[in-house]
């Protein structure tokens, strides 16, 4: 007796690449590639086509660099809302300029051994970290980028990671000069370039914390040997941080009794420095007459007196720092052998409590691949090629959606390969890139689902068209930029091309018996059934089947059906016996239009033969 089984896209859905093939199930697939999830649908993956913020204007707008590939894009926003777009090759920082409609020049002559660069965006700031340069700042008003100088002169030479948390910059696995090399390496050619290694310590399991909203800011603090009172004083090298007629210091060890100098009635805000020559710093007041000479005052800005700007030694296991990220009232620090989480306490003398909270190897493999999914949890891919969550509190868990689709992101992937992650909030998906494709899980559905992008996404970002209110997603393949054809706002952007070049979406489901292994079926018919407004849509359909799901199913159909056949008709006539099958719809059009999957039919007839006929493996 034959029946009809419908299985529909919300019977099951997922991407299983890890279990065998017959565990899958016919709802599920082994392959799901260029399509995604949209409520009870799966849905061609939009396109993308060339970034133009001035539709009138010139292709040059997309070509972000002749010759370097894009590595970064972000927005930076700043209080009043004003934007700009900017994005970093290996070694140079861009912005784009409406003005021109070009990408413009910020930064430049940055080491081709920097790591990929890592952005923080707070307080109208734009932080950005390749590891291996002094970390850089931007404002939308600067017409180029600065480096932090303050973490220089307070003796860090570069850090690995950094991360924004609770309004303070944070930066992770510090690499600092030695504390009897800093004054020489200061006064020298180039105080804020890449120090040698030979001079510098690398202290792994490090973090520390600049000011309060104000990553530029470090608090450094001068120790100087004075011979009597003066109002001059020379620093160990020149500073940044003092500036003629602007900055108030005080002068500890250098007031009243042995006091600080400042703070009193006449000067409640610190002493006004007058004049700044070289390392030497004029101050508008004297140091005290009254207390004995020589000795030794420390200086710094009065507003650095109380300063939260700290560092922190986790040295535990000593092992190395590889992520930070915040997580509601969190800020979660991976290492190579666990996890520390870190809370603020708004406690001056304490600001930070860092709590190991746990050991063990299911950590993230890589350190910009960490994806914070709807502030619930941590999502990463970690050792032993396996995908976890991690929600702050619990040890690290498998994430069962992603990890039994890790096949799709591991394969061929190193350990060295610069993998990230970016939400894609216009599709409400995580998109894990590698070096060969894209993992994309899509955490709206119910339960999530995964799918695969055979395309090579060298950064993304989630912003404002410049000079609209239109948000897009933009994306970078190797030196030039896009915009993903899924608009927030007025001008929408309608392909399903990719640069005007189709994409192929096909899918295949898992190994399924329908319920009975013990039995041979006959499949009569099958009917693909698409919920587009393009019923004829080309496509090819392919039956496998086997008797053992040991044995690898073989294609039933030579040449693989073509639908429609005829116009309008997706009814696929057949007569195959086995004990499992399997199918895979290829969309072979290449038409800029929109496919939509619902469902497919088939027609089964049941064969009361026992398992008989069951073949085995040999």
């Amino acid at each position: 007796m034959s029946r009809n089984l419908e299985v529909k896209v919300l019977d099951g859905g997922r991407l299983v690449t890890d279990f065998s093939s017959e565990n899958i199930g016919v709802a599920n697939y082994v392959r799901k590639l260029n399509w995604r999830r949209f409520r009870d649908e799966e849905i061609r993956r939009e396109g993308w086509v060339l970034f133009k913020p001035n539709a009138a204007g010139a292709d040059t707008q997309a070509t972000f660099d002749g010759v370097e590939t894009v590595l970064r894009l972000a927005e930076l926003v700043r209080p009043n809302g004003e934007r700009v777009i900017v994005g970093a090759s290996r070694t140079k920082i861009k912005k784009f300029d409406t003005g021109t409609g070009l990408w413009a020049t910020i930064g430049s002559g940055y080491s081709a051994l920097g790591l990929r660069w890592q952005v923080v965006t707070m307080n109208g700031y734009l932080v950005l970290n390749n590891g291996v340069d002094l970390m850089v700042t931007y404002r939308v008003e600067d017409a180029t980028v600065t480096p932090i100088y303050e973490l220089r002169e307070v003796g860090i030479a570069s850090a690995k990671r950094i991360t924004e948390y609770n309004g303070f910059l944070f930066i992770g696995n510090i690499t600092e000069i030695k504390a009897d090399q800093l004054n020489t390496w200061m006064n020298g050619a180039t105080p804020y370039g890449i120090p040698g290694a030979s001079i510098v310590n690398v202290l792994p399991y490090a973090v520390a914390n600049s000011e309060f909203g104000e990553p530029r800011k470090w608090a450094p603090i001068f120790s100087v040997t004075m011979a009597a009172a003066s109002t001059s004083i020379v620093l160990p090298f020149p500073s940044t941080a003092f500036v003629a007629g602007v900055t108030r210091v005080g002068v500890i060890n250098g007031g009243p009794n042995d006091g600080t100098l400042g703070g009193d009635t006449a000067h409640p805000d610190g002493i006004l420095v007058t004049a700044v020559v070289g390392a030497t710093i004029t101050l508008e007041v004297t140091t005290d007459t009254g207390i004995t000479y020589p000795r030794t005052v420390q200086v710094t800005r009065w507003t650095d007196i109380n300063t939260l700007v700290g560092r922190y030694l986790l040295q535990g296991d000593g092992s190395e720092i590889t992520g930070m990220l915040a997580l509601q009232n969190l800020l979660c620090i991976y290492r190579k052998t666990g996890i520390y989480t870190a809370r603020y306490t708004g406690d001056v003398d304490n600001p930070f409590v860092f709590t190991p909270r746990y050991s063990g190897p299911n950590v993230p493999v890589f350190g910009d691949c960490i994806a914070n999914v709807n502030g619930d949890y941590h999502l990463y891919p970690g050792t032993g090629q396996r995908f976890y969550k991690f929600d702050g509190v619990s040890w690290p868990a498998t994430h069962p959606v992603t990890d039994d689709a890790g096949t799709i992101f591991f394969s061929g992937v190193l350990a060295t390969d610069e993998c990230f992650c970016i939400d894609h909030p216009l599709t409400k998906e995580i998109w894990f890139c590698n070096p060969y494709r894209v993992l994309a899980y899509d955490y709206e559905t119910t339960g999530g689902t995964c799918s695969e992008m055979d395309a090579v996404i060298g950064a993304a970002a989630f912003a404002q068209r410049p000079n609209s209110t239109d948000q897009w997603f933009i994306l970078a393949v190797g030196n030039i930029v896009f915009t993903y054809a899924l608009v927030n706002g007025a001008t929408q952007i309608t392909t399903w091309l990719r640069n005007g070049v189709a994409a192929t979406p096909r899918f295949k489901s898992g190994l399924s018996s329908f319920g009975d292994q013990a039995n041979e079926k006959d499949l009569l018919n099958y009917t693909p059934v698409l919920a587009s407004d393009s019923p004829d849509t080309e496509a090819t359909v392919q039956i496998y089947a086997t008797y053992n799901p040991s044995v690898a199913p073989v294609a039933q159909l030579s040449p693989a059906e073509i639908i429609p056949s005829p116009a309008g008709e997706n009814f696929v006539a057949m007569l195959f016996r086995a004990i499992y099958f399997q199918d895979e719809i290829v969309i072979t059009d290449t038409r800029d239009r929109d496919v939509r999957f619902a469902m497919r039919i088939y027609e089964l007839d049941r064969i009361g033969a026992g398992g008989v006929n069951r073949q085995s493996s040999g």
